[in-house]
């Protein structure tokens, strides 16, 4: 009987190598890939949820709201939106929030004992009587109309630079 050894040739041993390698590099793109959409979709999801936080800080205060809410104009024809309400964050003394745009574009939710005097620019400078919290950053334009003919609706508009704008309507009690 003849001894018959059955191998793999040097070309073909190459030949399977680089079969795998083709397929070892798809795969790993299809995996960055993935990785980077799924972050892509990370972000959005966050960008949403904060707009969805921001809507329900305006509905909380606006719906608690104790007295008539005050609409100024600062000199960028951004809104500031000034009321007295129950719904507080830090001190339950402290029912006067101020929302307006800082000089940064962020927009600054102000809760404080004092309420809102547009002839004092620098009301809020100590750190006494008040609490800042940054709602949203990277804002052009912040903006609250009052429905006259519905006294108790508001429509929010805030303009970002980089994102879609955030719309919505709330009615207050």
């Amino acid at each position: 009987m003849k001894n018959i050894k059955r191998s793999f040739t040097l070309i073909e041993v190459i030949i399977s190598i680089t079969l795998f390698s083709i397929i070892i590099v798809f795969l790993y793109s299809t995996l960055n890939i993935t990785q980077k959409s799924n972050q892509v979709f990370k972000d959005e999801l966050n960008k949403n949820i904060a707009k969805e936080d921001i809507k329900f800080i305006f509905f909380e205060d606006l719906i608690n709201s104790k007295n008539s809410i005050k609409i100024y104009e600062d000199k960028d024809k951004n809104t500031i939106l000034t009321f007295s309400t129950n719904n507080t964050f830090h001190n339950p003394f402290y029912t006067n929030i101020t929302y307006l745009l800082s000089r940064k574009n962020n927009l600054l939710r102000i809760e404080s004992n004092l309420p809102y005097d547009s002839k004092k620019i620098y009301q809020f400078k100590d750190n006494e009587n008040r609490y800042i919290d940054k709602i949203s950053s990277d804002i052009k334009l912040f903006k609250v109309y009052h429905d006259n003919k519905n006294n108790k609706k508001y429509t929010i508009y805030i303009l970002y630079n980089n994102e879609k704008d955030l719309i919505f309507t709330l009615n207050t009690l």
